[in-house]
């Protein structure tokens, strides 16, 4: 008797754990990534570095072009905290986001805008990024975070090494 209940159980078990998992509503994933995005740029405008690090996941990672990676919640908001003195403005722009199966990972590619105060004036720069998302404990949060401009690429600082005999740089 004994070893039939053990087997029942087993074979419940099993069967719970074969049944296919519930997925995710992508479009209802995509509207609270774009939701967080819309307060994201809430926060930049209020200057508000806190909130913005509270958007990261305690693993994450800020690529910011010519930068070194940054590497935290805390040192990325800190990394805001110190461009928002000559900072007027930046605000990100969600173009596509791409919502895993699971409901889990999401992928978000769009464009940003920043304006700030420089010893020349005012400037503007634009440009793009990418987002990976993840959710944790049922909140969205960014995983890993790369941008760069769509300026010129600044000019190099020494200049390239000549080509081996018999090869050509290209």
């Amino acid at each position: 008797m004994r070893i039939r209940r053990l087997v029942g159980a087993a074979v419940l078990a099993l069967a719970a754990a074969c049944r296919p998992q519930p997925q995710a509503d992508p479009a209802a994933e995509e509207r609270a990534i774009r939701d967080i995005a819309a307060r994201q740029n809430g926060f930049f405008a209020a200057r508000d570095t806190l909130a913005v690090g509270a958007l990261y996941a305690p693993d994450a990672v800020l690529m910011p072009a010519g930068r070194p990676r940054v590497f935290g919640p805390d040192s990325i908001r800190h990394s805001f905290a110190a461009s928002a003195e000559w900072n007027t403005g930046l605000r990100v722009t969600p173009v596509r986001i791409y919502v895993a199966r699971s409901g889990e990972l999401a992928v978000e590619d769009g464009d940003w805008e920043w304006r700030g105060r420089t010893q020349q004036g005012e400037t503007r720069e634009m440009g793009k990024h990418i987002v990976v998302w993840v959710k944790r404990e049922g909140t969205w949060k960014m995983f890993r975070d790369i941008f760069n401009g769509d300026g010129p690429a600044a000019p190099p600082t020494t200049p390239p090494s000549p080509a081996p005999a018999g090869t050509t740089n290209r």
